[in-house]
């Protein structure tokens, strides 16, 4: 605090710190300790530095300045019927807890199930546009034209229904990966500012 006040002071009075250290008898390197609070100036020193600079002793020493002061505030603790009122309360909130945890659990486990029915859809409509398009080929060749026209239309729009499916299906697929990426890195955060906390 003493070696901010010097140079704050030195500087208001534009003097580097060779000029400081001519006008107080001292080397430069000594005015740059004091500054840095390498070491302190002796009462003498004290009282000859302050009325070069123009200042009280009081003033020099930080008597007349403003500080902050950061107060400490300890971590509240519970009082006694809080303590009460958690323990004879923890068969509910600890139950909902639990059930909170396994009913998204639950929707997690859904979304994927649907997500897989998707693909499971999408490969159906692939096969069955495939086999269309296959059997309507052989049944034209095989002189059954409304029959083959039949089928491989019935195969485009399996194809059609297979395209919007896989579309469907990729965003699905990349939106639960994303969650599920965003949702471990959370949690990884939270128990890391635990373990840092404790």
């Amino acid at each position: 605090m003493l070696g901010e006040t010097i140079k704050q002071l030195r500087l208001e009075k534009g003097l580097s710190q060779a000029e400081l250290a001519g006008q107080l008898s001292v080397v430069r390197q000594t005015v740059s300790k004091w500054e840095k609070e390498l070491s302190v100036p002796d009462s003498e020193m004290l009282v000859t530095i302050a009325e070069v600079l123009g200042v009280s002793t009081s003033e020099l020493l930080g008597e007349g300045l403003q500080t902050t002061v950061t107060v400490y505030k300890p971590p509240q603790r519970l009082k006694v019927w809080e303590i009460v009122l958690l323990a004879l309360g923890s068969p509910i909130w600890l139950s909902l807890g639990i059930a909170t945890a396994a009913v998204v659990v639950s929707l997690y486990a859904v979304w994927w199930s649907l997500i897989v029915s998707l693909w499971a859809v999408f490969a159906a409509f692939a096969g069955c546009a495939l086999v269309g398009a296959a059997a309507g080929i052989w049944l034209l060749i095989g002189g059954d034209a409304l029959a083959g026209i039949a089928l491989f239309g019935v195969g485009f729009v399996c194809a059609g229904l297979s395209i919007l499916l896989f579309g469907g299906s990729l965003a699905a697929t990349k939106n639960a990966a994303l969650l599920t990426a965003k949702s471990i890195a959370a949690i990884r955060k939270r128990l890391s500012k635990r373990e840092g906390v404790s």
